[in-house]
């Protein structure tokens, strides 16, 4: 389609400026519509969020001066205390060995013709000393052999002395050694 312009040169200037001038209008009104959206939206959020920290504001100050909160207070103190000593016991219970099956090991590796009169251990070092009555040197030397051969006893650290062998008969021995932790608990 052909526009023809046929107002005098005048008529075509101002034409051109009020063309011009809807054109200004038309963009500062869109501008205009947009950013009165874009603040309502800013707005609306800015209210939410301000209702909402008002809330936990509320709800803290509840929290810290309402009766419930001293009961929830004590209930953790006493949580805390509890705990404490709840670690006390589990760091006792750490530092214990399982000493009755070896003790039991010990008492079945005894053949009959002795017997144990005592038996001492060292929790500290995990050391046992014991002292028996055998009719027999061999029952002693048996004894100090299955000590030896047992694996809750570290084999190495066996000591006997002399007089458990000075005698062939009625003999009262004593012997030293140390408990392997790894197969204390073991059967």
């Amino acid at each position: 389609m052909l526009t023809l312009n046929l107002l005098p040169e005048q008529y075509k200037r101002e034409y051109a400026l009020e063309i011009k001038m809807r054109f200004a209008v038309y963009v500062f009104i869109s501008l205009t519509v947009i950013s009165a959206v874009f603040i309502a939206l800013l707005f609306s959020v800015y209210l939410y969020l301000k209702i909402q920290v008002n809330s936990m504001e509320g709800s803290l100050v509840n929290q810290r001066t309402d009766a419930n909160a001293r009961p929830m207070l004590s209930l953790e103190q006493d949580i805390k205390f509890l705990n404490a000593k709840i670690g006390v016991v589990a760091k006792a219970r750490s530092a214990v060995s399982p000493v009755a099956p070896a003790l039991e090991k010990t008492a079945l590796l005894i053949k009959p013709g002795a017997y144990l009169k005592s038996v001492s251990l060292d929790g500290n070092t995990n050391t046992v000393n014991i002292a028996g009555f055998a009719v027999t040197r061999n029952l002693v030397l048996d004894l100090k052999k299955d000590l030896g051969s047992s694996g809750f006893i570290k084999p190495d650290s066996i000591q006997d002395p002399i007089q458990n062998i000075l005698k062939d008969k009625k003999i009262d021995f004593t012997f030293t050694f140390q408990l392997n932790n790894d197969n204390v608990g073991q059967k």
